[in-house]
């Protein structure tokens, strides 16, 4: 993805983050790129339209917990891990929302996929992290990427 591209998906992840799950979020070091200890969970969600392409996450389970405890207004402790997939899934899809709507204005029409979100194999950390942006999400590190094809 274009670095500029890069710069909006960050800051539209941010702010989304922001008002959706009361976190904050802020670009890493490239050299900070290790996951946490624990569990990670991979989300996805494509889509189409005058361009096409996808946004993809691989986060710490912890973090999820977290994003879904706020969503819900419980304590992350008491969030089912499906409820912890679903956030993650809610996540993507208002960031792919708003990502299309800035890179393409309100006129365009796009079809979006449902966000898939799974537990992350192993290797899911070192498999995105060449091509994924580093995000410090209040102390924990996250990669995120957009792959834009026109």
């Amino acid at each position: 993805m274009q670095p500029e591209c890069d710069d909006v998906l960050m800051r539209v992840f941010s702010e989304v983050l922001e008002k959706l799950g009361f976190l904050f979020a802020e670009p890493a070091e490239a050299g900070d790129a290790a996951p946490g200890d624990g569990p990670l969970l991979l989300g996805r969600i494509g889509f189409a339209g005058p361009f096409r392409g996808s946004i993809e996450l691989v986060a710490p389970a912890s973090l999820a917990a977290e994003l879904a405890g706020n969503m819900l207004g419980v304590e992350p402790g008491d969030v089912e891990p499906n409820q912890s997939r679903d956030a993650l899934g809610e996540l993507l899809n208002v960031t792919c929302g708003q990502l299309l709507t800035t890179l393409a204005g309100d006129g365009p029409v796009f079809s979006v996929d449902p966000p898939a979100t799974r537990d992350a194999e192993a290797d899911a950390w070192a498999t995105l992290r060449p091509t994924a942006m580093p995000v410090d999400v209040d102390g924990r590190l996250l990669l995120l990427r957009a792959t834009i094809e026109k």
